[in-house]
């Protein structure tokens, strides 16, 4: 009698990254215009990793065998946690720049992620004890009629809860740490030397410098071309210094490509508010907002080849019954009301 046929068992590496995928694939068939984000956060296996996820805005850090655990007891668990740590990255909940009470400002977030998820009535992530969540969802309702990460954080400072309520708070609704978050230097501090608060990934380098300064255009080697992309930067900047940075840029890299993310002056008021207050600007005219990029931005340069569209109804078929009414509404808001745009500007023909 032949002896039966041993089929490898993949190693628990591979399985994690198989789990992992398949997170992916679930949230991208139930939210297709999170693809882009989905895809943006590459992940690394972190064997030492306290927690199932934890993220820097770039990277996906994760423990495969917390994953793979987490996945046999509840396998919507993975895909609930990536999701969570995805709407921190676009509600912009690591990129606050302010002293703050960092425990409060975290569950802060994660009831924000958590709120969102439950809004969307999402069946691949749902889990059993959502209801535990009931009761303080109601009572943050009644309290913060706009439940954003800033609103909760006041809340929760201004209630002053004991250490076991925030403990049980935190149970409910943290899915992964925040550690990531306070790694990046403040403003006015040195930068770390180059790969010691993030290592560079495979076809990566980390160039630490002030990006205003033209300085870093010489370590760029643009001789098969160039593709920039700015994510969430020129909000914080100058006008003046938004249009010196890339009249540099189309000098020094001609043929190049360079693309970011803009709004008009409310939403930036919005978007920059934290930063704002804790600098004490109040006159925030200056700072970089455009509403219509291709014509505001024409006379910064006759080589240049503006174009634009909506940061989501742009690139996304909201007309998809898969993308719930919740976000066909941000989406009116965002790119109709607060003119959020997707902006490329061509650096012209190589001489």
């Amino acid at each position: 009698m032949p002896e039966p046929i041993q089929t490898p068992v993949p190693a628990a590496d591979e399985l994690a990254a198989q789990v992992l995928l398949l997170a992916q694939s679930r949230l991208t068939a139930d939210l297709r215009f999170l693809s882009s984000a989905l895809e943006h956060l590459k992940p690394i296996p972190v064997p030492a990793l306290d927690t199932l996820f934890a993220g820097d805005g770039h990277r996906l850090y994760y423990c495969p065998e917390t994953l793979l655990r987490t996945f046999r007891a509840q396998q919507s668990v993975p895909t609930r946690a990536l999701l969570h740590v995805t709407l921190h990255f676009l509600l912009g909940h690591p990129f606050q720049r302010q002293e703050m009470d960092h425990r409060l400002w975290n569950l802060a977030c994660d009831i924000t992620a958590e709120e969102v998820i439950r809004e969307l009535e999402i069946p691949s992530c749902a889990l059993p004890d959502d209801a535990a969540q009931d009761s303080w969802r109601s009572r943050l309702r009644d309290a913060c009629p706009h439940l954003t990460a800033e609103a909760i954080y006041n809340f929760l400072l201004e209630r002053q809860y004991p250490a076991d309520v925030l403990a049980e708070l935190t149970q409910l609704f943290s899915r992964d740490s925040h550690a990531l978050w306070y790694a990046a230097p403040r403003p006015g501090s040195r930068p770390a030397p180059n790969g010691q608060l993030l290592p560079a990934g495979e076809r990566e380098q980390n160039i630490p410098c002030d990006l205003k300064d033209p300085a870093w255009f010489g370590r760029i080697d643009a001789s098969g071309g160039a593709v920039f992309f700015a994510s969430g930067v020129f909000y914080y900047f100058l006008t003046q210094q938004v249009r010196e940075l890339v009249q540099g840029m189309a000098d020094a890299f001609p043929g190049g490509v360079l693309v970011f993310d803009a709004a008009n002056r409310t939403a930036v008021k919005m978007i920059a508010k934290t930063w704002l207050k804790t600098a004490k600007i109040k006159d925030v005219r200056a700072y970089f907002a455009v509403s219509d990029a291709e014509h505001e931005l024409a006379p910064w340069g006759k080589a240049m080849q503006m174009s634009s569209r909506g940061y989501m109804l742009g690139y996304n078929d909201l007309k998809d019954p898969s993308v719930s009414g919740f976000f066909r509404f941000l989406a009116r808001i965002g790119d109709n009301g607060m003119k959020m745009q997707i902006v490329k500007i061509g650096f012209g023909g190589r001489q």
